[in-house]
């Protein structure tokens, strides 16, 4: 599932399940995307997905994907974008304003904490 999200087309099959917000399907999606989210989030198409999944998944599958982007030393990757054929990409930084957008408390926090250092490069 995770290779269907970098597509152009096939990223938007994705999004409208994820809308539907069947609970099964969102779990097992958020199961599939699991430890693939910092690369998910430096891509054109695959990173619109994971800010849909910041917008609709339940809290703790929203916190796995926050706790994956705040693991060292994934968000820095993540900030510093990832280089294709020598411009930058800035997908990820939408990501991350999204998980800003819809996190609370104490990740709302750790997030917030952990960008503070890098605030030049958004």
């Amino acid at each position: 599932m995770s290779i269907l999200v970098c597509y152009g087309y096939m990223n938007y099959v994705v999004q409208y399940v994820m809308d539907l917000k069947i609970c099964n399907t969102n779990s097992s999606l958020a199961q599939q995307f699991e430890g693939k989210y910092i690369q998910l989030s430096m891509q054109k198409f695959s990173s619109n997905v994971v800010k849909k999944c910041l917008n609709v998944f339940k809290e703790a599958d929203l916190a796995k994907i926050i706790l994956e982007l705040l693991a060292t030393p994934h968000l820095e990757q993540v900030l510093l974008r990832s280089k294709r054929a020598g411009a930058l990409a800035p997908y990820a930084n939408y990501v991350i304003y999204s998980a800003l957008q819809n996190s609370k408390g104490s990740l709302h926090s750790a997030l917030t904490n952990a960008i503070q250092p890098h605030v030049e490069l958004l």
